[in-house]
């Protein structure tokens, strides 16, 4: 992840208030920031991870301010992880703790509360890690896998498709009797968008992801009657199978304004698709 420049200039404001000459007013570091960070970095080099201390203290300037930025969140309350000079979600989250304590004076309220509900049908234990773990077991442990009523995507491997996910038995008849009627409700809202593939599609290829139109089809496709190309038959028939909107504009403008005969369309498709 980037190191926002809002970093840069919070860093260096607690540098100066610890008494570091610092005179950048830019978004990067300079000479002067780079020497102040690299000796407040050495002065509370115990409290750095062990396993990243002599990475931080021999790495470049920006994982030094990660470290500063995290040690400050973590004098403020906020929990960045581990201090390893590497800007992860919990470090992005405790940054935006830390502005808030900057700027107010206190942590931002926590997003849910911070005690459990008086009354509550399923009974599910406090946010006490003994009481959790005598509840659901140790993590990973006690888990199963459920059909799902639609399909999922590999997100960096789009063309691998799921219809079943884990999770922990005792939220498992949960989650079946929740998301079909979630799907159901989607699908009455979207409409078509969602509706199943046919029944040999679906064994191919898996029902539709709910409001995902069919994947295009990088080719043009001309297709002549019965007689065929260079004879007599019923007139042509240009299929535009979902390709590029530029390029199925252009075919289609083609075909309409000059009439060109089939075998002409079908050459001009190929070269579309080609380029």
């Amino acid at each position: 992840m980037t190191i926002p420049a809002a970093a840069v200039h919070l860093s260096r404001k607690y540098l100066r208030n610890a008494g570091y000459q610092v005179a950048g007013t830019t978004g990067t570091l300079d000479a002067r920031d780079r020497k102040a960070l690299s000796a407040e970095i050495e002065r509370r080099r115990d409290e750095l991870d062990p396993d990243y201390r002599d990475k931080i203290l021999t790495g470049s300037s920006n994982r030094q301010l990660v470290a500063h930025i995290q040690l400050l969140a973590r004098d403020k309350g906020a929990e960045p992880g581990k201090i390893d000079g590497l800007w992860g979600t919990r470090t992005d989250f405790a940054f935006g703790q830390l502005q808030h304590y900057d700027q107010y004076g206190e942590l931002p309220a926590p997003w849910r509360d911070p005690t459990p509900v008086a009354s509550q049908a399923n009974q599910w234990p406090v946010q006490e890690r003994a009481k959790l773990i005598a509840f659901y077991g140790q993590p990973g442990s006690h888990l199963t896998t459920i059909d799902i009523p639609y399909v999922l995507r590999i997100d960096w491997e789009a063309a691998v498709r799921t219809q079943r996910i884990t999770c922990h038995d005792k939220v498992a008849e949960s989650v079946q009797r929740v998301l079909p009627r979630r799907h159901r409700a989607v699908d009455a809202r979207l409409g078509h968008r969602t509706r199943f593939r046919s029944e040999s599609q679906q064994a191919r290829m898996g029902p539709r992801p709910c409001g995902v139109r069919p994947p295009r089809i990088r080719r043009v496709v001309a297709r002549v009657g019965r007689g065929g190309v260079d004879q007599p038959g019923p007139a042509p028939k240009l299929r535009l199978d979902a390709c590029p909107s530029g390029d199925a504009t252009r075919i289609v403008r083609e075909w309409s304004s000059t009439q060109k005969s089939a075998k002409q369309c079908a050459f001009a498709g190929s070269n579309a698709t080609s380029k």
